[in-house]
């Protein structure tokens, strides 16, 4: 009993003290890549590092290494690796094919054994085996295998020749390098050989570069990221109740003391990174040094509309002349400068800021480009032509952004309730595009409405399109500034055509002049209906919208719809008809008028004759360009203030 009670007092200590021990940090990012083995076969000694059978008595034909890896074949270069893919590379692995004896090469690696999470990786070049426009098929004159052998010598086969390189698109893809990465999930723990075969006659020669064996998540190795990439860091420390406390220099954020928390370098350099680990028994740190490297990469030039711009069904921005726009920089990859150029016509020929503010004092078409470059390059992007259409002519502007206008579609609501912008269930009676204020007075003739569907036994229901100012508190659709109507039967259906013809118009009696926010309000749409007999929609007209946005997206719809009252937990129609915008998705509607805006004088040739006005003592008067008294200051846009003394000065507002 004695014995007993000691054996179960030492247990009980020996488990106290395994639940009380001090506690280790250890950690390691998903993304870290340990590379365990690599051959660049960058001089002699590392290729007699493989074990080589050759049959063919001249060595020329036999793997060797070959310094710079290029040679002319069939006056066609193959690509330079050293300078495309590696610029550390020496050498590259060579067999050159023979016309006059048959090849049969063997090499094998020393012995490399597999770790869990990894994948083999290499570059290889050679020419084609079919090569169809000069009508050739040599797979049967000579072929070459990458196989992996295990300790039992069952083989597994990474790339065959003339399955990697049986179609070649064009000349121009002939002899370039390929990247082939091979996973190698289902050897892990597995020792193998890397088995190289080449044989046959007179075929063609082949490059290998780079041979190496990655492991991705594991205990070593470090982060190769560039800036804006995240990483996923995940703790396996030991012990419990434990508290964390992470250090990223260079990243965003900081500091953390999530148990796995992920973190974003915008920070070129390389970073270390520490976990602290906290209990009642005590604490412990570990630091991977260098743990993360972030690189530079060469930015993708991309530039952004003014956001105060119409944007045209035809493509580009429409603005009045005269009218400072700011174009913005949408460039990926950091760049670090900027170089705009504006071809001809605008205030400015060209810019190194960011978000240059330019305007255009004639009407007519203008065109620009934007250079973004940082240390590792620079990209450059060129507008369409017609970018930019000042004054003049009217055209037709919509919400729908360029890449956008080919995927403009249906948008459903509900289950089975119908079509937003078209026939529904919903008691949606009307629906309303928004538009911003133009930059100067507008003009609409008539607006052009894209109908997908017009499938009604209704086809004289009159579509009412109407144009309405947003009134000032409540935000929604207010007075109606003009109206156009046509019978359904009137509307034509745009197919697969996705531009201005495909318009149905609706043209106002009167053109009316806008200068605020105003709607574009569609109504009279037949309600969403099936045939029971024949389980066939008989109203079924919809509104082409654009693809639904993310959350970032921008909502410029609004519904004309019948309030809803849950009593019990049951929704019930209120014959309430109210305004609310739309929530359930952010989109816009293939709807746009057609306007003209009026042209603002370069010089105020009206300031002198305005009438004066009573005003504080001391406060100027303001006149926008065309000499009229303004109230307020503008939201946006040129303007004058003239003082008390008579002096001018022109302002901008951005």
């Amino acid at each position: 009993m004695k014995r007993l009670l000691l054996f179960i007092t030492a247990a009980l200590a020996a488990f106290t003290g395994a639940r009380a021990q001090t506690p280790q940090a250890q950690f390691m990012a998903t993304e870290a890549v340990n590379s365990y083995y690599h051959c660049g076969f960058d001089d002699e000694d590392e290729f007699d590092t493989w074990l080589w059978d050759f049959t063919n008595p001249n060595k020329t034909y036999q793997w060797h290494v070959y310094k710079y890896a290029y040679v002319q074949h069939n006056n066609i270069p193959y690509d330079d690796y050293q300078a495309n893919h590696n610029p550390d590379s020496k050498m590259s692995l060579l067999i050159q094919t023979s016309s006059s004896s048959y090849q049969d090469e063997l090499g094998y690696s020393p012995d490399i054994t597999i770790l869990p999470n990894s994948q083999m990786s290499f570059w290889i070049c050679n020419g084609p085996f079919v090569w169809e426009p000069y009508g050739h098929d040599d797979r049967d004159k000579y072929d070459y295998t990458i196989c992996l052998l295990d300790e039992n010598n069952d083989s597994t086969l990474i790339v065959r020749g003339s399955e990697l390189f049986y179609t070649i698109p064009s000349l121009d893809e002939l002899y370039h390098w390929k990247h082939v990465s091979y996973d190698l999930s289902a050897l892990a723990g597995k020792t193998v050989k890397v088995q190289l075969h080449y044989w046959g006659k007179d075929g063609d020669h082949v490059f290998i570069d780079d041979i190496e064996f990655l492991q991705t998540g594991g205990d070593g190795g470090h982060v190769d990221l560039y800036q804006g990439q995240q990483v996923h860091f995940t703790d396996y420390s030991k012990g419990d109740d434990l508290q964390y406390e992470w250090s990223f220099p260079g990243g965003v954020p900081a500091t953390s003391t999530e148990k796995d928390p992920v973190v974003t370098y915008y920070e070129e350099g390389t970073f270390d990174v520490t976990l602290t680990v906290r209990n009642a028994q005590g604490q412990d740190a570990t630091t991977h040094q260098n743990y993360v490297n972030v690189k530079v990469q060469t930015p993708e030039a991309l530039y952004a509309y003014p956001a105060n711009s119409y944007r045209r069904v035809g493509g580009g921005i429409f603005v009045p002349n005269n009218t400072p726009v700011v174009f913005g920089d949408a460039s990926k990859y950091y760049p670090t400068e900027w170089q705009w150029q504006f071809n001809g016509g605008a205030s400015i020929d060209a810019s190194t800021e960011q978000h240059p503010e330019v305007w255009f004092p004639k009407a007519g078409y203008y065109t620009f480009s934007l250079t973004a470059r940082n240390k590792a390059g620079q990209t450059t992007v060129n507008s369409p032509s017609r970018a930019i259409k000042v004054g003049g002519a009217p055209a037709y502007v919509w919400n729908v952004e360029e890449q956008e206008q080919q995927h403009i579609t249906a948008v459903k609501i509900g289950n089975g309730e119908g079509y937003f912008g078209g026939s529904n269930t919903r008691r949606m009676y009307k629906v309303a595009e928004r538009f911003d204020a133009p930059l100067a007075e507008a003009t609409i003739q008539k607006v052009g409405v894209m109908f997908l569907s017009t499938t009604t036994f209704k086809p004289d229901t009159t579509i009412v399109v109407e144009i309405m100012d947003r009134n000032g508190e409540t935000g929604f659709p207010d007075k109606v500034l003009a109206r156009a109507e046509l019978a359904l039967k009137d509307c034509k259906e745009a197919g697969d055509d996705r531009s201005e013809n495909a318009f149905t118009e609706f043209t106002f009696a009167q053109p009316v002049k806008v200068s605020g926010d105003f709607f574009v309000v569609v109504g009279g749409i037949p309600a969403y209906e099936m045939d029971h007999m024949t389980k066939k929609l008989i109203n079924e007209t919809y509104i082409g919208c654009t693809p639904l946005r993310d959350e970032t997206g921008r909502n410029t719809t609004y519904a004309y719809i019948d309030s809803l009252a849950f009593v019990n937990g049951l929704a019930y129609f209120t014959n309430n008809m109210i305004w609310q915008e739309t929530t359930s998705g952010r989109i816009s509607l293939a709807v746009a008028p057609y306007m003209s805006l009026a042209s603002v004088s370069e010089d105020p040739s009206g300031l002198d004759a305005a009438p004066a006005a009573p005003r504080a003592q001391g406060v100027p008067s303001r006149f926008d360009l065309n000499g009229r008294r303004l109230q307020d200051v503008p939201r946006k846009g040129l303007y004058i203030i003239r003082r008390e003394d008579g002096s001018t000065e022109k302002r901008i507002v951005k």
